[in-house]
């Protein structure tokens, strides 16, 4: 036991982190962007309103990090499902994997909360806007771009980010989008048209096709919203707690990659170089499994 009362001792001690893991799917500019505001927004002053906005940053950060986390979690059982392929040619194996939907519907929550608080931030911290909704950022940016270079900017970030999440995490004008649909409707089991298919189509040769949900396919999605929202979220956060330092689109791209396909990209009814697979949604009383006539080209994305 330590007595921090005793009189003339002389007390050390130390401090140390480890790089989260997560942090890795992030470009090294990415991350050297990440790592300044993390720094910039520990740096507390006096003032109280500037103190409370630099804890505000910190938290669209964090929010930030809790995405990255999800990416790490499904990179990981990606791998997992891939390794389970089976390696005689003519078979297929269907794959359920609960934890990864769950795992991907936490993603879309945390990827929406991440874009309002920043909106949040932006809107009531610095323009005085009683606003906390992604989708009307882009109206109060356009209002203050006039007077303000910092909204002209966010403006353009906003407008390169929204059409890529719109029906993922921002509603169409008469549809929900996919995360309000699961918070509010329905639940990823329920929207699951195709499970993870693992075929060997050719002796070595192994095919994985992506779990499709509610016509999104779930690790090319898990791809396209962490780019996009470490690309808003690094930028914006830059513009109005750093030093303005931008992120262009390829530098934000995630660092992950894995083997899933999409198979409807290669759908067809020509008979020539193309191949009958078998595809299964899963039901309440097992499964469903529906022939599909796919084009050869998939072929390219076997491991």
């Amino acid at each position: 036991m330590t007595d921090f009362n005793k009189k003339g001792s002389t007390i050390a001690y130390e401090a140390g982190t480890d790089i989260p893991t997560r942090f890795s799917c992030l470009s090294s500019d990415a991350h050297r962007l990440q790592m300044a505001l993390y720094k910039a927004t520990g740096q507390r002053p006096k003032d109280a309103a500037e103190n409370k906005s630099r804890g505000a940053a910190l938290g669209c950060l964090e929010r930030l990090s809790a995405c990255l986390l999800q990416i790490e979690r499904l990179s990981i059982e990606a791998t997992k499902i891939q390794g389970q392929c089976p390696k005689k040619m003519g078979q297929m194996l269907g794959v359920r994997a609960p934890e990864v939907l769950f795992d991907f519907e936490a993603l879309l929550f945390h990827a929406r909360s991440a874009l309002d608080l920043v909106t949040f931030l932006v809107c009531r911290g610095v323009y005085g806007q009683q606003c906390d909704r992604f989708s009307k950022l882009a109206n109060v940016a356009a209002d203050f771009a006039p007077k303000d270079a910092r909204a002209e900017r966010l403006q353009d970030i906003v407008e390169r980010v929204y059409g890529p999440l719109r029906g993922i995490l921002v509603d169409q004008p008469k549809a929900r989008c996919l995360r309000s649909t699961l918070i509010h409707r329905s639940t990823v089991g329920e929207l699951s048209q195709v499970g993870f298919t693992l075929h060997c189509p050719a002796t070595g040769k192994r095919l994985a096709l992506d779990t499709v949900l509610s016509d999104y396919a779930l690790f090319n999605t898990t791809g396209l919203v962490g780019s996009h929202v470490a690309f808003f979220v690094l930028n914006a956060l830059s513009i109005y707690a750093g030093d303005g330092t931008q992120l262009t689109e390829p530098q934000a791209s995630l660092k992950w990659s894995h083997h899933f396909v999409d198979h409807r990209q290669y759908e067809t009814t020509e008979e020539d170089h193309s191949m009958t697979f078998t595809v299964w949604k899963p039901v309440p009383s097992g499964m469903i499994l529906t022939p599909v006539r796919l084009s050869m080209t998939i072929c390219k994305h076997t491991y």
